[in-house]
């Protein structure tokens, strides 16, 4: 499993885009705030269960972002971007 600081470090690496579709009717309109204030509210209640929440929303955010990243210049399916 993926530490908090792990998710931290890939999220520090990488040019956040302003938005992000999670799914057709989802979408993240600054993803740089949601992952500073998810990782704030993480780094603060650790693994409380009631907070696992965050942590998905960041795992989630993490996978479409790789999936974009390795795609490069090629268009993006719907479900993922």
């Amino acid at each position: 499993m993926i530490s908090i600081e792990e998710l931290q470090t890939f999220f520090s690496s990488i040019s956040l885009p302003d938005t992000v579709h999670v799914e057709q009717d989802e979408k993240i309109i600054n993803v740089p705030a949601f992952v500073e204030n998810h990782l704030k509210v993480l780094k603060v209640n650790g693994n409380e269960p009631a907070y696992s929440v965050f942590f998905d929303r960041l795992i989630e955010l993490r996978n479409i972002l790789q999936i974009q990243m390795n795609l490069g210049d090629r268009e993006v399916p719907d479900a993922v971007c």
